[in-house]
């Protein structure tokens, strides 16, 4: 980031061109490492390469996410945020219902990421369809502070501080649920094998309806009293799933969690970006999204050694208690 957060903020002429260049080959890196990954699962390695494998996928998802969000922060409209994060909802919504019928229909695991290594394919060309006519906006390119000089002031600024701290607890959030969801179901309510997989699906619909229908309309209201809203539905809905018994009665609220928590992501990046200064708004939204990131790679493992210790029964309330 510090290196093509100078370059594309010089005011040198030719630097619209190596901005482009260098997003052309982050993006192009990230789906390298994606498909490395990919291929790793086909060839079902050791535990050792399953880990490698793994490390592999989350580097090159979390570089073209960052690659895509900046892009995205230089138009300064916060509805794009919406409509990104509706579209990152519908494809995540794909995948659990996709590893549902595999494993309804005793498909092995490791068939499961052809999938992903084609799409990643289709992302490379896309990534180079977008990069090779992208121009970077030109309030972009008119500050002379260096990498180290923007960091700086960016910690200095009490927006950007709040929306890396509600961007980790959000991400964290998020894939703590999403990674121990069917765990808690199969284990805690009993649910039929590959009912789990479909509730999951089930959950990123809502999100993806949530971003759609609720999004745009507290975006308009403002940022403060949508943001706190949402989140007292969601807690009151994990209290709803912690009580829950039966697949008819966590189902739904399974869905309706992630119709009240979609809009909340989207709207944590487009305050952190819409409040900073344009020739901060890159460094901004990096971090953000990189500590978000960050948050969600952490919070998943943490919270594994508690249910180690105490279950994985508290996933609601541990939910509850960090919304």
């Amino acid at each position: 980031m510090g290196s093509d957060g100078e370059l594309s903020l010089s005011p040198q002429p030719h630097v619209t061109k190596i901005h482009n260049e260098l997003s052309f080959c982050k993006t192009q890196f990230a789906c390298a490492l994606y498909a490395a990954g990919c291929l790793t699962m086909v060839a079902r390695p050791p535990f050792g390469g399953l880990v490698a494998a793994l490390g592999l996928l989350g580097l090159g998802g979390g570089l073209l996410d960052v690659c895509v969000i900046t892009t995205l922060a230089h138009y300064e409209d916060g509805k794009l945020f919406l409509v990104v994060y509706t579209l990152f909802s519908i494809g995540s919504l794909i995948a659990p219902f996709v590893i549902g019928l595999y494993v309804r229909n005793g498909i092995p695991w490791h068939v499961y990421y052809w999938l992903p290594l084609a799409i990643t394919l289709l992302l490379a060309l896309s990534g180079f369809l977008l990069f090779a006519n992208h121009v970077q906006k030109l309030d972009d390119v008119h500050s002379h502070r260096t990498a180290f000089g923007r960091l700086k002031q960016v910690f200095r600024v009490p927006v950007a501080l709040l929306g890396f701290f509600m961007a980790a607890t959000s991400y964290s959030m998020l894939y703590i649920l999403v990674n121990w969801l069917p765990t808690y179901l199969l284990r805690v309510k009993h649910a039929p094998d590959g009912i789990a997989q479909f509730e999951l699906s089930g959950f990123w619909t809502g999100m993806a309806s949530g971003r759609l229908l609720v999004a745009y309309p507290t975006h308009r209201m403002g940022n403060r009293l949508p943001y706190f809203c949402l989140l007292c539905m969601v807690a009151l809905l994990y209290g709803v799933l912690w009580l829950s018994c039966t697949v008819s009665q966590h189902a739904p609220t399974i869905f309706f969690v992630g119709f009240f928590y979609g809009p909340i992501t989207p709207t944590v990046i487009s305050l952190a970006s819409i409040r900073v200064p344009p020739s901060l708004k890159s460094a901004v939204v990096s971090l953000t999204t990189g500590l978000g990131l960050m948050g969600s790679a952490a919070a998943p493992l943490v919270f594994g050694q508690v249910a180690h210790l105490y279950g994985v029964r508290i996933l609601p309330p541990v939910l509850r208690a960090e919304t």
